[in-house]
């Protein structure tokens, strides 16, 4: 059984608006915040399926 834990969700734009600031004020890539978001993603998975009966 999978545990679904609340959250908020921004717009589109509002997304868009803060990879631009990443980019700009802190020199981070696209491909880095994207990298960084594919672990991210494969760790919370890891860590469900291991909390999983």
């Amino acid at each position: 059984m999978t545990h679904k834990k609340s959250h908020s969700s921004i717009s589109i734009d509002r997304f868009k608006e803060m990879d631009e600031l990443a980019i700009e004020k802190y020199g981070l890539t696209i491909e880095l915040m994207m990298e960084n978001a594919g672990l991210q993603l494969a760790r919370l998975w890891l860590q469900e399926q291991l909390s999983a009966p």
